[in-house]
């Protein structure tokens, strides 16, 4: 799950940047998704999410490591 979790994040930090996410089906299909996905807010919004995505991806590798390794998960809040 964790590797997905950082998958995911990249996709979104990534992809607000791209000429896609201007051109594509619902921005094609409605006008005024067009232009709130057009302002640099809602795509550093979007990246902010697939950096918080990365990161809960990379806590829970790290648990699942640690699990698999024996080390314990230890107690919540502990790295």
């Amino acid at each position: 799950m964790g590797l997905y979790f950082i998958e995911a994040g990249i996709l979104l930090i990534y992809a607000p940047w791209t000429a896609w996410w201007s051109r594509n089906y619902f921005a094609d299909a409605w006008p005024w998704v067009h232009d709130a996905m057009a302002t640099s807010t809602s795509r550093i919004v979007v990246a902010m999410a697939g950096g918080m995505t990365v990161v809960a991806g990379m806590t829970e590798l790290r648990l699942a490591l640690a699990r698999r390794f024996g080390r314990g998960a230890g107690r919540p809040g502990e790295l």
